[in-house]
């Protein structure tokens, strides 16, 4: 059973679960939160994602992340799962996030089908975006009341989302990974407090901060293309 999962910004897909770092604050400290998403950030974006296309729409106060997805089941899950349901040849299942139904096929005792879905989230306290120097900063408050936080550089028609690198903690290493580089590499930038094995907080000031950045510590993530609509 297919399941379509948001993390950054974006979300955006962007905004990942697997984070080895959490922000006190909002980034950058100091920096006036803006009202709203700059115009020149606002449209509509596609990104690929493996063989699917990924969509971001950035309006005034809000962005919309999701588009056309593919999914298949096989009729023993049809019968297991009692969300799951077909209605006048249409396909629904609130765990496949097709509650107002869509064809499907089938083949060999599976069912395959094409959905569209978007998720969408409001610039609100919980969800800022400021300024800084080339890029924009968009910053998520967690359910534990830290933050995590993501970079926006437009290029031309094209939006660069940077999350947090894949960087290896606690000196250990899973050989089947790729990484960027080791996290005690930025201990020296700005205090990591730790939380828990393989999870530190900090807290940097804005000059910190700027370090982090041009210390490589965000890295690309997703390219998103402008289109018109």
């Amino acid at each position: 059973m297919t399941k379509f999962y948001l993390s950054i910004i974006v979300v955006l897909s962007c905004f990942t679960s697997c984070s080895n770092v959490e922000f006190k604050k909002a980034q950058p400290k100091g920096i006036k939160t803006l009202s709203s998403f700059p115009v020149e950030l606002q449209g509509t974006y596609v990104a690929e994602k493996g063989h699917e296309l990924d969509t971001l729409i950035i309006r005034n106060d809000k962005y919309l992340q999701g588009g056309k997805r593919s999914g298949k089941l096989s009729n023993q899950e049809l019968e297991n799962d009692s969300s799951i349901y077909i209605k006048n040849g249409l396909l629904y299942g609130e765990n496949l996030s097709i509650s107002n139904g869509v064809p499907f096929t089938i083949e060999n005792d599976t069912i395959f089908y094409d959905y569209s879905h978007y998720n969408s989230m409001d610039l609100s306290k919980a969800l800022v975006i400021k300024p800084f120097n080339n890029y924009h900063v968009l910053s998520k408050q967690e359910e534990n009341k830290t933050w995590e936080v993501l970079l926006i550089e437009q290029k031309g028609e094209e939006l660069i989302i940077y999350t947090e690198g894949n960087f290896y903690g606690d000196g250990k290493i899973d050989k089947k990974l790729e990484y960027d580089g080791a996290l005690e590499d930025f201990f020296k930038i700005t205090k990591f407090k730790k939380i828990k094995k393989g999870k530190y907080r900090i807290n940097p000031s804005p000059e910190e901060f700027e370090m982090l950045v041009e210390a490589q510590f965000f890295r690309p993530y997703i390219v998103y293309k402008k289109i018109k609509i």
